[in-house]
């Protein structure tokens, strides 16, 4: 059975003009009066000047003029400069390491300097001079970059910490006692790698100790013994620490 096809509705030109509505007039709006400014206290500015030509007018200043900078300190160029300037050094610093306070043989010293300002700073061991400069890239990836963020409030840019203040702020948290705190559950990890360490009639005090049930007297049963044991709670760092170390010791 066929469907019936849908009626066409056809406009003549007569239709579609008929089919326009008028044309609507919009409303007559009331004239906005302008708010009444404050009166110009500024006798510098002409009468009729706005009041907002005094809040933007910048008085441009002059750029002061760069000095020539003397040569002074000298700038080394050649290797035969930079070993006379690290033998000076080397003999100021009693030849001591600044920051290990250690002697430095002569063949174990290299010469030092500040990558932003160019200026040689100290003699330091070869390997002070690579963990220095490992400290210094760590900060720039990690740190250096954190606080340069802008107060949504006040549009302020933060500036970085220095990392001559970091390393002081570093050097005060190592420092301080935390023996109050709880153990991080890394002991767990600690505990297993201390306890594997041992010989096989050493595990086996230890598991002793502890009441640990041994199925197979092998190393992976002897730690999968110790690991159980661990997880019942009922031994906390100190005293598996304890354990392992009186093994450690026994002859």
């Amino acid at each position: 059975m066929t469907k019936p096809k849908p009626a066409v509705i056809r406009r003549t030109s007569k239709d579609s003009k008929k089919a326009l509505p008028p044309p609507v007039k919009p409303p007559k709006l009331p004239p906005v009066k302008p708010p009444d400014l404050p009166a110009v206290t500024n006798p510098g500015l002409k009468e009729g000047e706005s009041k907002l030509k005094e809040v933007v007018q910048v008085q441009l200043k002059e750029p002061k003029p760069l000095r020539e900078p003397a040569d002074n300190p000298p700038s080394l160029l050649t290797p035969a400069d930079i070993r006379r300037t690290r033998e000076k050094l080397l003999e100021q610093q009693q030849g001591l390491d600044p920051i290990l306070k250690r002697k430095i043989k002569p063949e174990e010293g290299v010469l030092d300097h500040d990558h932003r300002s160019q200026h040689c700073r100290a003699v330091l061991h070869r390997q002070t001079n690579a963990f220095e400069g490992l400290v210094f890239n760590a900060y720039r990836r990690c740190l250096e970059w954190l606080d340069r963020t802008v107060d949504p409030k006040s549009h302020r840019q933060y500036e970085p910490i220095a990392l001559s203040s970091v390393l002081r702020n570093l050097a005060d948290y190592l420092e301080g006692d935390y023996s109050k705190n709880p153990y991080h559950p890394g002991w767990l990890k600690r505990v297993q790698t201390d306890f594997r360490a041992l010989p096989a009639d050493k595990q086996r005090l230890v598991l002793a100790r502890i009441g640990a049930e041994i199925k197979k007297d092998n190393s992976e049963g002897r730690q999968e013994a110790f690991k159980a044991v661990l997880l019942t709670k009922k031994y906390g760092y100190p005293k598996i620490e304890y354990f392992i170390d009186q093994a450690r010791e026994s002859t």
